[in-house]
């Protein structure tokens, strides 16, 4: 049960009228609890009053609507008889006694379980999160110079780019490398960045779900897809490994104009989700893959070096063909 109590200022003094209402006949303040203001045929009449969830301006509406039906008829001596007098009211204080008791959890056992869903939210933030490129990485600047170019364009469109070609070809790399590219910029080009593995439905399901438990807006892949919808910004999707020629990718894309999608795949057929943003990504050059081993093997590059990793190299490409 919750009571009402509202302090009032009544000019002129109300009196009493009728069954339904009673105010005290003197002038001031006064302050009485919505049960023991109204009778029955008035709470019927004014439900709103003594409704735990009314608001101070419905109240003092129902105040003034009292003392108004209170002065109908008071010059005549009769119940609703006499002249309309207009009456003034002043709220000067209001207050809410609330005897409802909820029950929740203490004050530690709140900070717990905030505590529990901050490291759940990181937890599922770490999984998601897209991890630097090798330190390693070598090359692709043709590649890179392409997808560059294509972002740039029409920011707050979705934007989407594929990167095919054989297992182990660096597709991944590639797009890890452009990302950490466009975030060394002094003004980002993506606001936020996920990792997708795209190998499989449960992959996805689950990288979609902790999408949502990261934000902290729910804990289904809906969620997370429904949050990327509403957000619009220049968030980025890195769906890896999208290998599996059955599943079909589109339901995973949100469904919304803004956005930003990089898929690496096997399969080229993947390639008409971006029919004029896609690339193949083959061997490396041997400009580029001499310098990539002296890089492994941390030698420095000298005229000899040079030479005894391009025989290397010839001999790794021969290899290959056969």
């Amino acid at each position: 049960m919750q009571d009402v109590a509202v302090s009032v200022r009544v000019i002129p003094p109300a009196v009493s009228h009728g069954d339904s209402v009673s105010l005290r006949p003197q002038r001031g303040i006064h302050t009485a609890h919505s049960r023991s203001l109204l009778s029955t045929p008035a709470r019927q009449c004014l439900p709103g009053l003594v409704n735990p969830t009314q608001s101070i301006i419905t109240s003092m509406v129902v105040w003034a609507a009292m003392v108004e039906r209170a002065g109908n008829g008071v010059e005549a001596g009769g119940a609703g008889e006499g002249s309309r007098i207009n009456w003034a009211v002043e709220a000067e204080n209001f207050t809410m006694h609330n005897h409802i008791q909820i029950h929740g959890p203490r004050p530690e056992q709140q900070q717990q379980m905030d505590a529990s869903k901050i490291k759940q939210s990181k937890a599922a933030l770490a999984l998601v999160k897209c991890p630097p490129p090798s330190h390693i990485f070598q090359g692709r600047q043709d590649i890179l110079e392409k997808m560059e170019e294509y972002f740039s364009k029409n920011p707050g469109q979705r934007q989407i780019y594929v990167l095919y070609g054989l297992g182990g070809s660096g597709k991944t790399q590639i797009a890890l490398k452009f990302l950490d590219m466009m975030n060394r910029y002094q003004t980002p080009r993506f606001t936020k960045q996920f990792f997708i593995n795209a190998s499989s439905l449960q992959t996805l399901d689950t990288a979609f779900k902790n999408i949502a438990i990261s934000q902290k807006i729910g804990n289904t892949s809906e969620d997370g897809l429904l949050w990327l919808i509403s957000e619009i910004e220049e968030w980025m999707l890195l769906f890896d490994n999208a290998d599996d020629p059955t599943i079909d990718l589109f339901p995973f894309f949100p469904r919304c104009t803004h956005g930003n999608i990089i898929i690496t795949s096997r399969n080229p057929q993947l390639a008409e989700h971006g029919p004029r943003s896609h690339s193949r990504v083959g061997d490396m050059d041997e400009t580029d893959a001499i310098d990539l081993l002296l890089l492994r093997a941390v030698k420095e590059k000298t005229i000899e070096t040079t030479q005894r990793a391009s025989e290397i190299v010839k001999v790794f490409i021969i290899c290959k063909i056969v």
